[in-house]
C-alpha cells in the first residue's frame, strides 16, 4: 500500500502544476489563473488591477502587496467582446466595437499594447473569438 500512494498522487501533483487559461465573454469580473490580475468588464470600462507581493528585506520582514490599475482609454463592450488570459497570465482583451488591450507582467513592471502593435503569435482562443476580418490579420 505504500507504493500505492505515490502514484495515486502524481496525478493530483502534475494537475496542480499545470498552466491553465481562464476566459470571459461579454460583462463580469474575472480573476487570472495566477492570482495576479483581477478584470472588470462594465459597459463602457475594461478595469485591470495587477497584484504584486514583495518580501521586505528584513529577516523574518512582512510580505506587501502593492496593487496598480490601468484602463485603455476608449472601451465600449459590445456583442463579442471577452477577456481571456492565456497560460502565462497574459490578458487579451477585446470589447468587440474594434478596440483590443493586451497586458502582461514584465521583469520589472507591467506593460500594455493594443494588438496592432503586437508582434508574434495570438492565441487560438483569442483568434477564434475575432471577427473574420481582424482574425486574418492575426492569424500567423
Amino acid at each position: 500500500m505504500k507504493r500505492l500512494f505515490p502514484l495515486l498522487a502524481l496525478p493530483l501533483l502534475l494537475a496542480s502544476c499545470e498552466k491553465r487559461a481562464a476566459l470571459l465573454e461579454g460583462m463580469g469580473n474575472v480573476k487570472s489563473p495566477g492570482g495576479t490580475w483581477d478584470v472588470t468588464v462594465e459597459s463602457a470600462a475594461l478595469k485591470v488591477t495587477h497584484r504584486k507581493t514583495t518580501k521586505i528585506e528584513i529577516p523574518e520582514g512582512p510580505s506587501v502587496t502593492f496593487t496598480g490599475g490601468m484602463s485603455p482609454g476608449e472601451w465600449a463592450t459590445t456583442k463579442g467582446a471577452f477577456v481571456y488570459f492565456d497560460q502565462d497570465d497574459r490578458l487579451w482583451a477585446y470589447d468587440g466595437a474594434g478596440h483590443s488591450f493586451i497586458c502582461e507582467k514584465t521583469r520589472d513592471n507591467v506593460s500594455s499594447e493594443s494588438f496592432k502593435s503586437r508582434k508574434g503569435p495570438f492565441p487560438a482562443e483569442v483568434i477564434k473569438r475575432l471577427p473574420e476580418s481582424l482574425a486574418a490579420e492575426y492569424r500567423q
